[in-house]
């Protein structure tokens, strides 16, 4: 199935453990943060790269990413993405939303119909987790490569999907 096609699955959540062989980042420095939400609230544009491993399709996704606290629960808050996917004849604009809620110096991100999709904590500066999804797995990981930018990447593997995915955010000046 084409990337720009794919939906939404029933989903787990599962931890890995510290590292995922060949995925996660290369960079051998990277910046230790003390409270992940912390890190993560602002303002960050952001370019991610897919590659679909069973067509060979590719596809470009730009746009900002905004997270920002939400009233309510302390530690709460809202991440939000919004840009333009650019996949074969696709062109066209996308989002996500997710909900972000402090775990000790981690952060649990959850869909926003509240599923649960990972546990990030970026305390060494770098992060790893897996999501169930289906028959799909996703593999995730992140390193914070300077107090202003953050790589995330992606591996998913399932009966209909294979794909990488990789991330660079960019916290964005104050306006």
């Amino acid at each position: 199935m084409p990337l720009a096609e794919r939906g939404r699955g029933e989903s787990s959540n599962r931890p890995s453990g510290p590292t995922l062989p060949g995925l996660v980042t290369r960079h051998t420095r990277v910046v230790r943060v003390d409270d992940t939400l912390g890190f993560l609230l602002g303002e960050w544009s952001l370019e991610r790269h897919l590659h679909d491993r069973l067509s060979g399709e590719r596809a470009v996704f730009t746009g900002t990413a905004s997270v920002t606290r939400l009233r309510g629960p302390e530690g709460s808050a809202s991440y939000e993405e919004r840009g333009r996917l650019r996949c074969g004849a696709h062109d066209g604009e996308a989002t996500r939303v997710l909900e972000l809620a402090r775990r000790g110096a981690a952060v649990l991100a959850r869909f926003a119909d509240g599923r649960p999709f990972v546990e990030i904590d970026l305390r060494t500066g770098r992060a790893a987790c897996v999501h169930l999804c289906g028959g799909d797995r996703y593999e995730l990981s992140f390193a914070v490569l300077a107090p202003d930018e953050l790589e995330e990447r992606w591996r998913v593997e399932g009966p209909e999907t294979a794909y990488v995915a990789r991330t660079v955010l960019r916290r964005r000046p104050p306006a």
